[in-house]
């Protein structure tokens, strides 16, 4: 009757083999279930980070413009891209990047001024200052992944501001 008793329990001690199997399998189906939300999880992160560089570059570039006195905010629209090379803001637009540059941003300034007696158009630049109540600030920044990719399309922001005298 000793042996028996020293034999049921030698049978207890450990998983069989079919019950190991068993179990990979279920922590397979458990995993491969969990996996769509990680790299979802990954992807939402990347193009927040996206937006948020985007916004951040557009609302520090206002804010440097509407720091400048009044008189100095030249009207008109300037071009430019973010070099990935010199990490510095460069002349030029989305078709004049130059052959061997990359482009990781462009930006977009559009400066405008306006009577206060009429804000549907803007003045001209060589009007009177005397003329000038108020200067709109525009700033456009976009991503140069234009055709899309694993990050979705390209991201895109302005934002506005107004100066008054």
């Amino acid at each position: 009757m000793a042996v028996q008793l020293t034999d049921r329990r030698r049978g207890q001690r450990g998983f069989s083999l079919v019950e190991a199997l068993i179990a990979a399998g279920l922590m397979l189906i458990i995993v491969l279930g969990i996996l769509p939300l990680f790299t979802n999880a990954i992807r939402s992160n990347a193009t927040g980070r996206d937006y948020m560089e985007v916004n951040n570059l557009a609302r520090s570039r206002a804010e440097e413009l509407f720091q400048q006195p009044f008189n100095n905010l030249a009207v008109g629209t300037t071009n430019e891209f973010f070099s990935h090379a010199s990490q510095t803001w460069k002349a030029g637009s989305k078709t004049s990047v130059p052959s061997g540059e990359i482009a990781d941003y462009f930006r977009t300034t559009v400066l405008r001024q306006y009577n206060i007696k009429d804000l549907s158009a803007p003045l001209p630049a060589g009007a009177a200052i005397e003329s000038v109540h108020l200067k709109e600030i525009e700033v456009t920044i976009e991503t140069a992944n234009t055709s899309g990719g694993p990050l979705g399309p390209s991201k895109r922001t302005t934002v506005r501001l107004w100066k008054s005298l």
